[in-house]
């Protein structure tokens, strides 16, 4: 499903270090972490599914906050890295390597989590289906991705990936970045109300992230699943 899946699978090693290539990552976390509580009322026994998990970084943190995680990803050696992970914290987390398309668990979940994923992906509709197949009436889904502006490619591919180096280059495709208002229209296709929408800013250089006033690079949404 994702097309840099490759390149995330040889940064596997260096996944868990706070201060590797995944620095943005581990610095994220507790930024992620409130607003998906925040959104889903507490997450405490609520069945999470986090898509696009990676080496679980963001899925042992709700763990230890007391939700039942699973995650799935198709970067096979980051769910190994996200498995050794979890058992050397004594956690239970359902990692799967496999695609959404796929999966078909013999449950539904309260909230999915597709974090950072759109932006690598070539149908958002198929992946916006599939969550809706996946959720429970009234479940969240909560999407972070990056919008389809002049001012996203100056931020996300000229400045971090060619000038500052931030990212290694060809980790996002212009193409592939989307408008709120496409994801909007794609999210009610599918049955989807929006219940949120916020743009946000990571500053690498106090490395917190924070909401801002637009939506023009990054933004995060959350749905409601419609009550069948």
């Amino acid at each position: 499903m994702v097309n840099t899946s490759d390149k995330f699978a040889q940064q596997a090693q260096h996944w868990w270090d706070p201060n590797g290539i995944s620095k943005p990552l581990h610095r994220l976390t507790p930024w992620r972490l409130a607003y998906i509580m925040q959104q889903n009322q507490g997450i405490v026994d609520k069945q999470i599914l986090d898509l696009g998990c990676g080496g679980g970084i963001l899925t042992q943190a709700l763990a230890q906050q007391g939700a039942k995680v699973t995650g799935i990803d198709i970067a096979c050696p980051l769910l190994h890295i996200a498995k050794q992970q979890a058992r050397q914290q004594g956690l239970q987390i359902d990692y799967h390597c496999i695609d959404i398309a796929q999966y078909s668990p013999d449950k539904r979940f309260d909230c999915i989590l597709c974090l950072d994923v759109l932006q690598h992906i070539h149908k958002p509709e198929s992946l916006l289906h599939h969550c809706q197949r996946l959720l429970k009436p009234n479940g969240k889904l909560i999407i972070t991705t990056i919008n389809r502006s002049v001012m996203a490619w100056i931020v996300m591919i000229l400045l971090a990936e060619k000038m500052l180096k931030l990212l290694p280059q060809g980790t996002h495709h212009y193409a592939q970045f989307i408008k709120p208002t496409t994801l909007i229209k794609f999210a009610k296709n599918m049955g989807f109300t929006l219940a949120d929408l916020q743009g946000y800013r990571y500053n690498p250089c106090t490395e917190k992230a924070y909401f801002i006033s637009h939506c023009q690079v990054n933004y995060v949404a959350t749905f409601m699943a419609q009550d069948l």
